[in-house]
């Protein structure tokens, strides 16, 4: 059950309407600690990376997905409407009750969602296509993202990163351009500037 009482929000993806539970804004903004609880919020990133899997449904296509630091899950349950299986899963116990909700409520029979921290996953993870929006934002947590992002690669699997642009999220991205496969310049996303790069 949600520590928080939720709101269904409707989105329109690949032209069906689809809930998804969120914390009420007021309640959390009022209950709200420091660090602010950052999975309560579908974030500019994760609308555009929903929106990017839309328009390019092909990296994703009939693939096992995994969906890391989903928070409220927006791209992975996209991502369910054209992937052969998705993982969401996030590493903060609060949110896991409200991504089951919006699975039951959907009806997602590809969907399952699970409890991971990025930095213990366990080997190997099956995914061939990895989702992330807005995770790097922390420098601290900047080398062991760097870790898994280069594990990834090797091991051949498809990263699709959406990001904000940020002073500090391009200090994250520079060592990986090399190995980036795709970019879309950022569109705007709530009023913020947010680019795709798949990798």
């Amino acid at each position: 059950m949600s520590v928080y009482p939720l709101l269904l929000h409707e989105f329109q993806l690949y032209q069906q309407t689809v809930g998804i539970y969120v914390p009420d804004p007021e309640v959390v903004r009022r209950g709200s600690t420091n660090p602010f609880p950052y999975w309560t919020k579908i974030w500019p990133a994760a609308l555009a990376l929903s929106a990017f899997l839309q328009r390019q449904p092909e990296w994703i296509a009939k693939k096992n997905v995994l969906e890391l630091g989903a928070g409220l899950g927006l791209p992975g349950f996209t991502a369910a409407f054209r992937a052969a299986s998705v993982v969401i899963s996030d590493n903060n116990s609060s949110c896991i009750p409200v991504l089951e909700q919006t699975a039951r409520h959907n009806d997602f029979s590809n969907v399952s969602i699970e409890m991971l921290d990025w930095n213990s996953l366990p080997d190997p993870i099956s995914a061939e296509c990895i989702l992330l929006s807005d995770i790097n934002y922390d420098p601290e947590q900047f080398p062991e993202l760097l870790l898994l992002f280069q594990q990834f690669i090797r091991q051949g699997k498809t990263i699709l990163l959406s990001t904000p642009q940020r002073l500090v999220a391009k200090s994250f991205l520079t060592p990986l351009l090399s190995s980036c496969r795709y970019h879309e310049p950022g569109g705007l996303y709530d009023g913020m500037e947010t680019s795709i790069f798949i990798f």
